[in-house]
């Protein structure tokens, strides 16, 4: 009993200190948020720019020797998922919906005599969100993807391949349906 009060203290004063470390950043998380791995996220605070939000009950994890980046002027609404074991990296000013996932890897499944849930996460994954990018609500970004500068991933989207940059993407998995035609200055559909 007493080891998990300690365990529960310590994440509390982890939790608060990467609040304050933020705050100072002007930069905002809200308190109710969770990770896996609070030492390993206080060591990477230094990825967090400036004026970021990330908002209530997000769930980040991030093993020991990963990269996350996120950067000035990104906005992530409630119930983030982010599961990162080698590289993610969230742009500037970049909008985040509710109920997202981002992910840089994936379970193993190969070996079918082994329950899914006893596999290692595959790793080496790299999963980029461009600058500039609306990611919309109950999206999952998968790994190994590219998601280019000021493209809008629709609501309830898998992203399973890269998007290119000034494009409009939906479904699972996503697709692109509209492109940005710098010559006619409009958006055009596929």
């Amino acid at each position: 009993m007493l080891c998990k009060m300690a365990i529960y203290i310590r994440n509390k004063l982890y939790t608060y200190l990467i609040y304050l470390l933020l705050l100072k950043k002007k930069s905002y998380i809200k308190i109710s948020f969770t990770s896996t791995s609070l030492p390993i996220l206080l060591r990477n605070i230094d990825k967090i720019g400036t004026n970021v939000y990330i908002g209530n009950n997000a769930r980040i994890g991030i093993s020991r020797s990963a990269t996350l980046i996120i950067k000035d002027g990104t906005q992530i609404n409630d119930n983030l998922e982010i599961s990162c074991n080698s590289f993610i990296e969230i742009g500037e000013n970049v909008l985040i919906g509710r109920n997202v996932f981002i992910g840089d890897n994936i379970h193993n499944y190969e070996r079918i005599y082994q329950p899914i849930i006893k596999q290692q996460l595959s790793m080496g994954g790299k999963t980029i969100i461009e600058d500039d990018c609306w990611i919309g609500t109950g999206s999952c970004v998968l790994k190994d993807v590219v998601i280019g500068k000021h493209s809008i991933v629709g609501a309830n989207s898998v992203v399973t391949k890269d998007i290119p940059p000034y494009s409009v993407s939906v479904g699972i998995p996503a697709k692109v349906v509209k492109k940005y035609d710098f010559e006619k200055e409009r958006w055009i559909k596929i």
